[in-house]
């Protein structure tokens, strides 16, 4: 322990540098703005607007089909954050703006299971306003997809299949900091930079020390060659 403290001593300037980008990482951490969520089902119907989820009736499986090229679609002409299992959340995943647009799941991280017509909209950002925007934006983005694919394909205005949001007006969540998260994160801050900062501190005595042993020992081969020279 003297050691070290002698060595932070010594390289007063480094333990000041480290502290000084400590103090500013976490003062960063602390300004992390408050972040919005909130998630939307869009339920694709039979004609005459009856919902169908279940696996074993008639119209279950089609609908499912037509599902998953209607999100391949609007996947494909907008951003969408690919989740890394069907129960994962964008905020959880660290993700502070944006949205994903994924069919609903029932399966985990290595089977997919795919048993409803059910497209979900997750969306994250940094107001209420702007969440709803988005849900609002990317279920009107699913209908005309819907839409447009019914219409390539001729199909009546009497038998098309049908889209409804679930629900109505999705409840937006607030995420933000808690005394409890902040001293976690400022403790961690705090030991990973004090930690760096040591280790600095050491690299850089070991590498003066070193440049100075290499110095005295050009200058006693100099002297010693010069010595050599006046005795020849």
């Amino acid at each position: 322990m003297a050691q070290l403290l002698s060595l932070l001593l010594r390289r007063w300037y480094v333990v000041v540098a480290g502290v000084a980008c400590t103090w500013l990482v976490c003062t960063a951490l602390m300004l992390t703005p408050r972040v919005y969520a909130a998630q939307m089902d869009v339920v694709f119907v039979v004609p005459g607007g009856v919902a169908s989820s279940r696996t074993d009736d008639t119209f279950a499986q089609p609908l499912i089909n037509f599902t998953s090229v209607v999100a391949v679609r609007v996947n494909a002409v907008r951003p969408s954050v690919k989740l890394s299992s069907p129960t994962a959340e964008l905020y959880g995943l660290g993700v502070r703006e944006g949205v994903s647009v994924t069919m609903a799941d029932a399966g985990g991280q290595w089977e997919r299971i795919f048993n409803a017509p059910v497209i979900r909209i997750q969306a994250v950002d940094s107001s209420p306003e702007r969440v709803s925007s988005a849900l609002y934006e990317v279920a009107g983005d699913i209908s005309a997809a819907s839409t447009s694919i019914q219409d390539e394909s001729g199909v009546g205005k009497n038998v098309r299949i049908g889209v409804e949001t679930v629900p109505l007006r999705p409840e937006v969540f607030a995420y933000s900091r808690t005394r409890t998260s902040e001293a976690k994160a400022s403790a961690a801050v705090w030991v990973l930079g004090l930690s760096l900062t040591a280790s600095a501190a050491a690299l850089s005595d070991r590498w003066a020390r070193s440049r100075r042993r290499s110095e005295r020992t050009r200058h006693r081969a100099t002297e010693t060659a010069a010595q050599s020279a006046t005795t020849a």
